[in-house]
C-alpha cells in the first residue's frame, strides 16, 4: 500500500468476511462470540485501511453464496458449512458495521460483495447474487444514514479461452445497475486449461499456441471495453500480471498462461488489446 500511495495508484481491500480465512478457534465458538469477533475484526480492518490514499473498494463479504444455484433473480442460498452461517443476519451486519466504522473515522468507503460464477446473467448464481443484493438493500440493517450499506458487486473472472458470454456480462452489469449498484470485474485471468469435475484445474501445458494467445487477448480486450462502456462498471482488476507467478501455476503445479505477461516479462496479445481499449 505504501508503494501504491507513493505512485498514485488505487487499491482494492480484500476481504473482511470469507468462509475460508479466519482463525481456527473462532469456528467453534457460540454464535454471539463469533459475531462479536467479526464485528471487532471489521472495526480494526476499516480503521487500519480506510482513509489511506487510494483505498478505492472494500470487499466486505467474499463467496457467501452456494455454488450451483438455479435462481431466477428472486431467490438465493447461502453457502453451507461455513463458520458464519449461524450468526443471524451476518451479511447486513458486517456491511453496516464497515460503513459505521468508516464514518466514525470521518471518511467513507465503497462496500462490495465479491463472488465467482456471477459475471454473466446466463448462470443461476448470477440471479442469486441479484436477489441477494436486493435483499441486502431492503433489509432493516441495509442502510446507514439513508444510504445502502452495499455499493457494488465484484465479478470474480477466472475464465478460460472458451469464454463467449459477452451478452450475458452486459446484461448482468445492467441488471445490477438497475438497483443503483456499481460493478467491478475482479480477479481477471484467462487460462488456456479448463476446470474439470473431480480434478480441479487442468492446465493446457504444451497446447498453448498463437491461436490461444490471440483468443485470450480478445477476451481481455472485450471485457475491458465493456467495463469502460457501462457507466456502473468502476474497476477492472487482473489477478496477477506474470504467468510464472499465477495461482494457476503455483497452486496447481501446471503450465498455464493466464496473465498479460509471459516468462521474461514478454508482453502478450492481452497486454496490447487492453492498451488499445484504454486508448480508444
Amino acid at each position: 500500500m505504501d508503494f501504491a500511495e507513493q505512485h498514485g495508484m488505487l487499491h482494492r481491500l480484500h476481504a473482511i468476511a470469507w468462509y475460508r480465512d479466519h482463525p481456527g478457534p473462532v469456528r467453534g465458538k457460540p454464535p454471539a462470540e463469533k459475531e462479536a469477533w467479526l464485528m471487532d475484526f471489521t472495526d480494526k480492518y476499516v480503521k487500519r485501511y480506510a482513509g489511506r490514499k487510494g483505498s478505492y473498494h472494500f470487499d466486505i463479504a467474499n463467496e457467501a453464496l452456494q455454488d450451483g444455484q438455479s435462481s431466477d433473480g428472486t431467490t438465493w442460498i447461502e453457502r453451507k458449512g461455513t463458520w458464519m452461517e449461524d450468526i443471524p443476519d451476518w451479511l447486513p451486519k458486517v456491511f453496516r458495521r464497515a460503513k459505521i466504522a468508516a464514518d466514525n473515522m470521518g471518511t467513507s468507503i465503497n462496500n462490495y460483495y465479491n463472488d465467482f460464477y456471477i459475471i454473466s446473467a446466463d448462470s443461476g448464481k448470477s440471479g442469486a447474487v441479484y436477489a441477494l443484493a436486493k435483499w441486502l438493500m431492503k433489509h432493516p440493517l441495509g442502510s446507514y444514514k439513508g444510504k445502502p450499506v452495499v455499493d457494488g458487486v465484484g465479478f470474480q473472472t477466472h475464465i478460460d479461452v472458451t469464454f463467449e458470454l459477452y451478452d450475458g456480462v452486459r446484461q448482468q452489469m445492467r441488471r445490477l445497475g438497475s438497483l443503483g449498484l456499481e460493478v467491478s470485474i475482479t480477479e481477471m485471468d484467462v487460462g488456456c486449461g479448463q476446470w474439470v469435475s473431480g480434478q480441479g484445474y487442468v492446465p493446457c501445458g504444451e497446447q498453448w499456441n498463437f491461436e490461444k494467445e490471440y483468443i485470450q487477448g480478445q477476451i481481455y480486450g472485450m471485457l475491458l471495453r465493456m467495463c469502460i462502456e457501462e457507466p456502473n462498471c468502476t474497476a477492472f482488476v487482473i489477478w496477477g500480471t506474470y504467468d510464472p507467478y499465477s495461482w494457476l501455476n503455483t497452486q496447481f503445479q501446471g503450465a498455464d498462461h493466464p496473465t498479460p505477461f509471459a516468462r521474461g516479462w514478454k508482453k502478450k496479445r492481452a497486454f496490447f488489446e487492453m492498451e488499445k481499449a484504454l486508448k480508444a
